[in-house]
């Protein structure tokens, strides 16, 4: 059985509480919208969305985003909006939107489609951030660069800057803002970052460094390398060490003798440093009337609040992926069959996810084996897997048949009002007192499984259904008797699923390299 993944039995109101706590953790607004309407309207906010709009559920459901924008929304930054959506593509866009009561705020939205099993678009997720007192520093920064440095083309500057930032968690960014400063601006630029869990320099308050790295100053400070006194584990010696240890800027820092030191300023603290080296029209100038360094600042404010901000999002995806491996069962062993079990996260979400598999030992001679995706990649997925994961399980041992089974999960879905589509297939595999095996199965709008017989492979496409909580008839169960050495495999999307690829492509695909399989064990097969 080749699937995606879940483990021990946690209790449905334990995962209720853990969705509800993360949620309630973030200061990220979530809304989703109902693709398939023209009109686009809102389906479902999560609280921060009011907190942040001052509009409820209630207010926006069945209306479009746009009831946030007003008469000083940017009708540019609206149309760049507009053409992520009518393309199909992911994109986040910075606009000034107004509140229920008026006030106007700055959002940055990202949006994200959301597709089902055949492609097509069926909701948009949009996160909103409120970014004004970013935006309002920046743009009172802005205002300084352009009076100072208009001459000096800093505002170019700044629109190559802005570009580099939003790629920021790419390994390779922070190098190319290095060299834009390089190229642009200062003879010598490091960005020097502490790492999470990494000791935090120290030092007395005379260590101005120190002073930075607490957040008791934001001015820049000018620092001598070659100043032999800080003592070792001060801020202003470890800025000096990492310098010492930068080859080939290493021979710059040390030619001047001193650099200008920013704070890499985030949400709650700094996170590091940027250093350079001025370059020789700018020495004559002290530091705090230089615009330059009104240059400098914003770029460190910029990068240490975007860095922020990717660590923020890290943190929230590894908890959501602590979460999903929690719930994964162990391998099973169960006498006759021989099962094998693979969990691959997916590289292009960060991996977190709804997808999850179980195998359900439920007596003698009876086992069950569920595979099922929830839509989306982030906590509430991994926490809506688990609730349905648990469902479907304790159902199942009631020993009826995969489509009584479904009909059961619909009602119970369905009434808990779960925000989520949700796909699965449940089987039971039952032997006889000859010790012959056979297969019962149903689909709630998942893909069909597939049996491998004597080199050859196809879909079992029996027993098809609505999704999980829309079943609005009976659900059938489809029968199938096995043969020794038959191979049943068992998926989600995830593993035929490419970028710019057909799902039924894939689908072909799998069929192919499962046919010429010759391996007699079920982890060989896999």
């Amino acid at each position: 059985m080749v699937v995606n993944p879940s483990a021990a039995d946690v209790p449905l109101p334990s995962l209720a509480f853990v969705r509800e706590r993360a949620l309630e953790a973030t200061d990220v607004a979530f809304v989703i919208m109902d693709a398939t309407d023209p009109v686009g309207p809102i389906v479902w906010v999560n609280d921060a969305f009011e907190q942040v709009t001052g509009y409820s559920l209630a207010d926006v459901i069945g209306r479009n985003p746009r009831l946030l924008a007003g008469h000083g929304t940017d009708p540019l930054a609206r149309g760049r909006l507009r053409t992520l959506v009518e393309s199909g593509q992911s994109g986040t866009v910075t606009l000034l939107n107004y509140r229920a009561d008026g006030t106007s705020f700055w959002n940055q939205v990202s949006v994200s489609p959301m597709h089902d099993d055949a492609g097509r678009c069926t909701h948009w997720v949009g996160v909103q951030v409120d970014v004004t007192p970013q935006v309002a520093r920046q743009e009172a920064q802005l205002r300084e660069v352009e009076e100072e440095r208009r001459a000096r083309s800093g505002l170019s500057v700044l629109s190559e800057l802005s570009d580099l930032v939003m790629d920021l968690d790419s390994p390779r960014a922070l190098h190319g803002i290095t060299r834009l400063l390089e190229r642009r601006v200062v003879e010598v630029a490091r960005f020097f970052v502490v790492e999470p869990g990494e000791p935090r320099p120290r030092g007395g308050r005379d260590d101005p460094v120190a002073r930075l790295l607490d957040g008791l100053s934001g001015e820049p400070v000018m620092l001598r390398i070659d100043d032999p006194t800080p003592p070792r584990g001060s801020a202003s010696r470890w800025v000096r060490d990492k310098v010492a240890d930068d080859d080939p800027a290493a021979r710059a820092f040390a030619a001047r003798g001193a650099v200008v030191v920013l704070p890499l300023m985030g949400r709650r603290e700094p996170l590091g440093v940027l250093v350079v080296v001025l370059r020789e029209d700018a020495r004559t100038v002290t530091v705090s009337e230089d615009g330059v360094l009104t240059l400098l600042r914003l770029t460190a404010h910029r990068v240490g609040v975007a860095l922020d901000v990717m660590r923020l999002y890290a943190r929230e995806h590894r908890l959501a992926e602590t979460l999903q491996r929690a719930m994964l069962p162990e391998q099973a062993e169960i006498p006759d069959l021989d099962v094998w079990t693979y969990y691959a996260p997916s590289a292009t979400h960060a991996q977190v996810g709804g997808d999850w598999f179980d195998v359900l030992h439920i007596d003698d001679g009876l086992v069950g084996l569920v595979v099922g995706d929830v839509v989306g990649h982030d906590i509430e997925a991994a926490a809506v897997m688990g609730q349905l994961r648990s469902i479907v399980r304790s159902y199942a041992f009631e020993r009826g048949t995969p489509g009584s089974v479904l009909e059961r999960v619909d009602q119970l879905v369905e009434g808990m009002g779960m925000t989520r589509a949700a796909s699965l297939v449940l089987g039971l595999l039952r032997s006889d007192d000859d010790g012959a095996w056979g297969l019962e199965y149903s689909r709630a709008g998942h893909l069909p499984p597939v049996i491998v017989r004597d080199g050859q492979a196809m879909t079992l496409d029996g027993a098809g259904g609505a999704l999980v909580g829309f079943g609005r008839t009976d659900r059938g169960t489809a029968e199938l008797a096995l043969e020794r050495g038959d191979v049943l495999v068992l998926y989600t999307d995830g593993l035929i699923e490419r970028r710019h690829t057909p799902l039924r492509e894939g689908l072909d695909q799998l069929l192919a390299v499962s046919a010429e399989v010759r391996t007699r064990d079920a982890a060989g097969i896999g």
